[in-house]
């Protein structure tokens, strides 16, 4: 494929998306979608299953599943959530809620509107296998959300978006995400969570998308194999039992999520998570609610 085919279909691809982001309330038609990116339905249909990894209707669906878990994480009932996500039945609804978050909307709507203080309770004192290693600085590109943990969706989405548009998708060579705030002493709404990539190329930097540099340094890492419904849990217990046991108090710096595999391309069971603790020697008693400097 030439050069410059390529780019045009990412840029025809790329409205299309843009398209369905803005319209998720309404019916997308595939022909009418072909038609925005100037395509035949039957090569638009094939590709977009190249550019993207997934249908067109998985994309519309997973991104209406996505607004929906933040629908619930503010309160919406399950019924009205699967309306909005345009589902016909809850038990429909909630079967592709669970694949995509591996929990039921019911359980994440409980789960998320814990009060602050509960959100993250101190969880039973199992000690994981840990790693303690040294990661290296990293340059990354980041977008900042404030909310609760697991509704990051959207962050994810946008950034995505950003760098599909700028044409560095391909060059992203790490996903990581990085988490400020105890859920523990922490409103659900004020938690800060950074979406980040790290890209092997020269970009300008614009928008809500901002360079930020991570110190590295000592680190405590868990390699975590599963949904990643379960990290906020696998913390609490790094954190309560790991921790107090070991020679380190956790350093003033934000956790760091490295994302090896995907739930989009992965199985529920395959998905590989590292997570990571910044540590120092066990001189004082700072925890994660101490203001880290941005």
């Amino acid at each position: 494929m030439k050069t410059i085919t390529a780019q045009q279909h990412r840029k025809r691809i790329i409205r299309v998306l843009n398209h369905i982001h803005a319209n998720l309330d309404t019916e997308l038609a595939l022909i009418d979608l072909a038609e925005l990116a100037h395509f035949s339905p039957f090569h638009f249909h094939r590709i977009w299953q190249s550019a993207m990894g997934e249908s067109i209707a998985e994309t519309t669906r997973r991104l209406r599943l996505i607004r929906a878990a933040e629908h619930l994480a503010i309160g919406s009932s399950v019924v009205d959530a699967a309306v909005a996500a345009h589902f016909d039945t809850a038990r429909g609804f909630s079967r592709a809620f669970e694949k995509l978050y591996g929990t039921k909307p019911s359980e994440w709507r409980s789960g998320i509107h814990r009060s602050a203080g509960s959100e993250n309770k101190k969880p039973e004192q199992n000690l994981l296998p840990v790693d303690v290693y040294r990661m290296p600085p990293r340059s990354l590109i980041a977008l900042r959300h404030v909310g609760p943990y697991r509704c990051v969706g959207s962050a994810w989405e946008t950034l995505s978006l950003w760098a599909r548009e700028r044409g560095i998708y391909e060059n992203i060579s790490a996903v990581i995400g990085l988490s400020y705030d105890d859920p523990s002493a922490v409103p659900a709404t004020a938690l800060r969570y950074d979406v980040c990539f790290e890209v092997d190329t020269e970009i300008e930097i614009s928008g809500p998308v901002r360079a930020l540099q991570l110190e590295g340094g000592m680190h405590a890492r868990y390699r975590h194999e599963g949904h990643y419904f379960d990290i906020g849990k696998l913390y609490g217990q790094l954190f309560h039992g790991w921790l107090p046991q070991s020679d380190y108090s956790n350093a003033p710096a934000p956790c760091v999520d490295e994302y090896i595999s995907h739930a989009r391309v992965a199985g529920r069971r395959e998905i590989v998570t590292y997570l990571n603790i910044p540590l120092c020697k066990k001189t004082s008693s700072l925890n994660l609610s101490t203001p880290i400097a941005q």
